[in-house]
């Protein structure tokens, strides 16, 4: 006997769960755990994954996943974060299909300034 929807909530635990351990640390022990994979990693780094997962058009992700990644993204050294933020928001701007990236920009830099 299987619970209807026990699937789709073990999925996004799955995918929610290495974002809640980041989400968890104090900024300054996350900020050196970013800079640290972001400095010595030959492949991809914490910041290419945020960006990766916040934006998941190409194969959709739960919208939980990506307002938790666009919250990191912000979380991340504002230096670093808000001209990539801007760079994204700027380039999707004028495209309908991309609003949610938009969204997700957004909401990145509003936790960057908070």
């Amino acid at each position: 006997y299987k619970l209807k929807g026990t699937v789709e909530t073990l999925d996004i635990f799955e995918r929610l769960h290495p974002l809640l351990v980041l989400r968890i640390l104090s900024v300054p022990s996350f900020e050196t755990v970013a800079l640290e994979n972001f400095v010595e990693s030959e492949s991809q780094n914490i910041f290419e994954y945020l960006l990766q997962t916040m934006q998941a058009e190409c194969a959709p992700e739960h919208v939980e996943v990506k307002r938790l990644a666009a919250e990191l993204c912000g979380k991340m050294n504002p230096h670093l974060s808000i001209p990539v933020m801007l760079d994204l928001l700027i380039t999707n701007s004028s495209k309908s299909e991309s609003l949610a990236v938009c969204r997700a920009c957004m909401y990145a830099i509003c936790c960057a300034c908070a």
